[in-house]
């Protein structure tokens, strides 16, 4: 499935920093909030393509993103769609947000 609009414009809304798995058949792999998106991946270490693409971050997450020493470029080659574990099982959207305010409001009485 390819990276379609929504899926492209989530990731641009929230820019999210990930540590990628590799598959048992050798795929790297990541997984950012229900994000499934698989391909080729490429390491950019410090150097001018590395200056060229920290800015997106140091825009996002201000000095944080100086902790940042490399980054993983991903070839959105296999992207499954964003569903969470408990709608595959048929919970209802309604369902989610009750489970969802009782946490939240156990969390931050």
């Amino acid at each position: 499935m390819p990276l379609n609009d929504t899926a492209e414009a989530l990731i641009v809304r929230f820019p999210l920093g990930c540590v990628a798995t590799v598959t048992p058949e050798g795929w790297p792999a990541v997984s950012p909030k229900g994000i499934r998106v698989r391909g080729t991946t490429r390491v950019v270490a410090p150097g001018a393509e590395f200056d060229a693409l920290i800015g997106q971050w140091r825009a996002a997450w201000g000095d944080l993103a100086g902790r940042i020493n490399a980054l993983v470029l991903i070839g959105a080659e296999h992207v499954k769609p964003m569903t969470p574990p408990p709608y595959d099982d048929g919970v209802s959207e309604a369902d989610m947000v009750a489970l969802y305010k009782q946490k939240f409001s156990e969390i931050y009485p």
